[in-house]
């Protein structure tokens, strides 16, 4: 566990905050400095189906595993209970991996696997956005519990350096 940063100042706290950013790019685990608990669900997704990840910023899909199915990975960090949404530009995709981190710890609370049909059908859409919305506490009711999968995933993960792909 880090030292204690209450006494950091706010430039040594950034400073901190862009050199683990650095780090985690430099492990392989980040491509964008964008969102990173997507970027660490994508690798964790890659780990666990095999595949590869596709070039950064392809919409509709993330990965391409194993067996050659489209993958889109969303995820979000919330504390336990809270819930929010996961938006999609579209369905243009085989499977939805979708991971749910506890804020505070990182750690894997759930994940589930649907079809992108079972994902279509329980999305709204939104005109504002122009997109679609699934809740996350629908999302946790839906499709194939893989929490145990990406769990072990991520623990095959954690502590190796170096590209992961």
């Amino acid at each position: 566990m880090p030292d204690d940063l209450s006494h950091q100042s706010l430039r040594e706290l950034l400073a901190i905050h862009v050199a683990v950013l650095e780090e985690i790019q430099a492990r392989g685990l980040s491509r964008t400095r964008g969102s990173l608990v997507g970027e660490l669900a994508e690798h964790i997704a890659v780990t666990a189906y095999g595949g590869e990840l596709v070039t950064a910023g392809l919409k509709s899909t993330d990965l391409i595993d194993g067996c050659g199915r489209t993958i889109q990975v969303k995820a979000r960090a919330l504390k336990p209970g809270v819930n929010r949404i996961y938006a999609f530009s579209s369905f243009d995709f085989e499977i939805l991996v979708a991971v749910m981190f506890d804020l505070d710890t990182f750690e894997i609370q759930w994940a589930r696997e649907l079809t992108s049909a079972d994902a279509s059908e329980i999305a709204r859409f939104r005109v504002p956005s122009n997109d679609y919305a699934i809740a996350t506490g629908k999302v946790k009711r839906a499709g194939i519990d893989i929490t145990a999968k990406l769990r072990a995933a991520y623990t095959l993960m954690d502590g190796e350096q170096g590209t992961l792909v």
